[in-house]
């Protein structure tokens, strides 16, 4: 599994196979990236990042897996490489009603009732 920088790529190439699919992402600001396991785009994850003195927070605005890839365990898998990048203290998810849960099994926590979950990582 690899991140693939999208600047080469327009959006709308890597999306094409799937555009009959109703559940299409809306693409956020911040860095998009595809994400590729072998040679096959299987989804597209926006990131946002922030420093702060010794910790650093990601947000993730997007994860999406395209449909026919999705069950495998990838969104898991990205989420745990996530986890394992040095100098992440904090990644934080803008989530939806229907995949809260879905982070919430993973072990992130609501923050104050909204829908943006948090999971401290204890990387030394």
């Amino acid at each position: 599994m690899e991140f693939e920088a999208l600047q080469d790529y327009e959006i709308k190439d890597i999306l094409a196979p799937y555009k009959e699919d109703t559940d299409l992402p809306a693409l956020c600001d911040g860095e998009t990236l595809g994400v590729k396991v072998g040679r096959d785009y299987v989804g597209l994850i926006s990131l946002l990042s922030r420093r702060d003195g010794d910790w650093e927070e990601l947000i993730i605005t997007q994860l999406y897996i395209f449909p026919p890839f999705r069950n495998f365990g990838i969104g898991t898998q990205i989420l745990d490489a996530l986890s394992l990048m040095e100098g992440v203290t904090f990644i934080r998810v803008i989530a939806t009603p229907h995949t809260a849960s879905y982070y919430e099994d993973r072990g992130f926590e609501r923050d104050a009732g909204h829908i943006v979950l948090t999971k401290v990582i204890l990387n030394e």
